[in-house]
């Protein structure tokens, strides 16, 4: 478990540290919802995580997430998923925010690691000066994985944070 937080901070400190410098806002958020597993071992559960990200451009953010989800059936398992996506807004209507993201994520199903691919579309309204609140549909291909085990799995996840604006 301290290996996988030193190499997560390891990856985001070296990932993030030239669009940290080019910044045009953080955000800080939380997340909560639901976890589908694509196999038939493990049952669906609930999930949370956090978001960290970073405004780069008029239409682009950097982003960090970190979800924890556990889940029944099978002799259980807790399924840890660190991401990081290149969110592109394409639309903005009155305070509703939309973006598409992708990127890679590393994956862990109980006490196996995998690599994948994500895909995600957040919808958010801004609620007040700097406060976000909206949903995110993601989807996550997993690689190497057996679909009873390892397989790919979607989430929907509600959404609240705070932009700090640079």
């Amino acid at each position: 478990m301290k290996k996988q937080v030193f190499c997560t901070i390891v990856f985001l400190m070296s990932w993030l540290a030239a669009p940290v410098r080019a910044a045009d806002g953080v955000y800080l958020g939380l997340q909560g919802g639901h976890v589908g597993l694509s196999g038939s071992t493990f049952q669906s559960g609930l999930g949370f995580g956090g978001d960290l990200g970073f405004v780069v451009g008029p239409v682009v953010d950097l982003v960090f997430k970190s979800q924890l989800s556990s889940h029944d059936g099978g002799g259980g398992m807790t399924l840890w998923s660190n991401t990081l996506s290149a969110d592109f807004h394409v639309g903005n209507f009155y305070d509703v925010d939309i973006a598409l993201g992708v990127g890679p994520g590393l994956y862990k199903f109980g006490s196996v690691s995998r690599f994948g691919l994500h895909g995600e579309l957040n919808t958010d309204v801004a609620v007040g000066d700097g406060w976000r609140a909206g949903l995110s549909w993601r989807y996550h291909g997993i690689m190497g994985g057996t679909v009873n085990r390892e397989g790919s799995y979607w989430s929907v996840m509600a959404r609240v944070g705070y932009l700090f604006e640079m």
